[in-house]
């Protein structure tokens, strides 16, 4: 294996929910809005980014020993919102809410600061991203009629490894490794 770095993170990936669907069809019609690829939705837990690739066999190792008592659990996506804010948006984002989550990152972040790797250490905000905007395309319509709705729920029984990488049309993730959760 080379020395190649790998742009890193850990995710749980997003099911095609019907409702998800239907609020990237409705930021079509905002504007300048660039929604990701709807088959590649996914929280982020973890963004490690540049990763050497000789580390990757350890990382996964880490994450497995992580999530080793970590059982299947649901996951309920729910409210829309911005970041930074509503009257200046950059990304648009559907909420994610699941009890354990900020537990299994703790447990994750312990591992791979035990082999000293760097990571994205901002506070975790459960969330999947389904649109960037520059700053002025106006959202606030959008975000007022799905704030506080449900969009739809769904069983996690697993948390991947993901590669992300950038070309002309945007970032490709592939799958690294996955771990399955206990039953």
């Amino acid at each position: 294996m080379t020395d190649v770095p790998s742009r890193t993170f850990i995710s749980i990936k997003i099911p095609a929910l019907k409702a998800v669907r239907d609020i990237f069809d409705e930021l079509e019609d905002v504007g300048n809005i660039r929604s990701p690829p709807f088959d590649q939705l996914h929280v982020t837990l973890l963004f490690l980014g540049d990763v050497n690739s000789k580390s990757i066999p350890t990382l996964c190792d880490r994450v497995r020993r992580a999530l080793s008592d970590t059982n299947e659990f649901d996951v309920v996506l729910k409210d829309v919102g911005t970041f930074p804010r509503d009257d200046r948006p950059r990304i648009i984002w559907i909420g994610v809410e699941a009890d354990p989550l900020n537990e299994i990152v703790l447990k994750i972040s312990r591992e791979l600061d035990m082999m000293h790797l760097d990571y994205d250490r901002r506070t975790f905000v459960p969330h999947i991203t389904v649109g960037r905007a520059n700053g002025k395309d106006d959202v606030h319509d959008l975000i007022e009629r799905n704030r506080n709705l449900e969009f739809g729920s769904f069983r996690c029984t697993r948390i991947d490894i993901m590669e992300s990488l950038i070309g002309r049309s945007g970032a490709k993730h592939s799958i690294i490794d996955s771990v399955t959760l206990a039953k």
